[in-house]
């Protein structure tokens, strides 16, 4: 066995040894496991780099190549799912806060009244039920929380989902127009037989397809419109064909006025982050948390992204089965004008 054919057998037996890790890596959910598998993805493409700057053979080299572009689809990957992984910090450091401001005020207590030295019983009671109240309404806002939590995440993971159903047709529709630009160059049995492989290949991803895209449209419908709630400059929710709705997600009360838990409202300004300008039934307009307010489905640019996937998805379909039957059509066109020869041939010699 010469020098190459041990190198080569090295990577081999390397390659098979990391399949796991090249093909199928845990990703992981958290900064940390995200991290680990990131400086992971980072060795295996380190190592195919110097392998393949070895002499290897082309079969060889085509698979460290393969491997390298699964390696670079993984680290992409991750550096992706990483962002959402950041927003740990933001949850994090609301739940510091939270934690050091309860134990701050209760280690300092309240303030005491200059004139009388400090609260009687009679004020503390109150002032306790008052701390109470603000607690639960904290907790309140941490179950709103959750919500639009549930909500971004449904939303990111569709959109993610649409664009891979969108690549897979792509990459699949592409493959099969490939088998059939060479199909001529090939024998009669050898092209029978791409004809039917690519015919059978096609359909049955192309049943899989549909069925995702079905699946995809039905969930539009229930993907709430996460980006209606990102800022928009004064005066530009005015100019929209129809008012931005909303649904007050729990009960607020103020001094001045109280919204119902489900009570429906006109949202007229959202460029403050933090603070939104809405109309309530009865008319009055009154500034709400954004937190409590929750703009339900349906998201036009979901279900719209949905039924354009289902359209290139015909589309495709379409223009494949026109090949398919070009081709068939002048594969057996050849077919039989090669036995007329034959037979032409046969007759002329008889």
């Amino acid at each position: 066995m010469n020098s190459r054919q041990q190198v080569e057998t090295q990577f081999l037996h390397w390659l098979e040894a990391n399949h796991a890790i090249v093909h199928n890596p845990p990703l992981g959910s958290n900064r940390c496991s995200i991290e680990y598998e990131r400086s992971r993805q980072r060795g295996i493409r380190d190592e195919l780099v110097r392998i393949a700057s070895g002499d290897l053979s082309r079969p060889a080299r085509e698979q460290c190549s393969v491997a390298g572009r699964r390696v670079g689809d993984n680290i992409a990957s991750l550096d992706f799912i990483a962002k959402i992984a950041s927003l740990e910090d933001t949850f994090g450091s609301s739940a510091a806060a939270v934690t050091s401001e309860a134990h701050r005020l209760s280690t300092s207590g309240p303030p005491s009244e200059p004139s009388s030295g400090s609260l009687d019983s009679t004020v503390r009671k109150p002032l306790a039920g008052s701390a109470q109240r603000c607690w639960q309404w904290l907790d309140q806002l941490s179950v709103l929380l959750r919500l639009h939590s549930r909500n971004a995440a449904d939303y990111n993971s569709f959109h993610v989902e649409c664009h891979d159903a969108g690549g897979r047709m792509g990459r699949s529709f592409s493959h099969a127009s490939r088998q059939l630009e060479c199909l001529f160059h090939l024998h009669h049995p050898e092209r029978t037989k791409r004809l039917l492989t690519t015919a059978t290949d096609s359909l049955k991803h192309c049943l899989s397809e549909w069925a995702a895209v079905d699946h995809l449209v039905s969930a539009a419908h229930s993907i709430v419109p996460i980006s209606s709630r990102c800022p928009t400059p004064v005066g530009k929710l005015s100019d929209k064909s129809a008012p931005l709705r909303g649904i007050c997600a729990c009960l607020y009360e103020t001094p001045e006025f109280v919204v119902a838990q489900g009570q429906e409202l006109t949202i007229l300004d959202n460029s403050d982050r933090l603070q939104w300008r809405v109309r309530l039934l009865d008319g009055n307009e009154v500034t709400l948390p954004s937190i409590t307010v929750w703009i339900p489905p349906r998201d036009v640019s979901s279900i719209d992204r949905a039924v354009r996937l289902k359209r290139q998805l015909s589309d495709q379909w379409t223009a494949l089965i026109v090949k398919l039957k070009r081709d068939t059509v002048a594969h057996i066109a050849q077919l039989f004008t090669g036995l007329l020869d034959k037979q032409s041939v046969s007759l002329s010699i008889i």
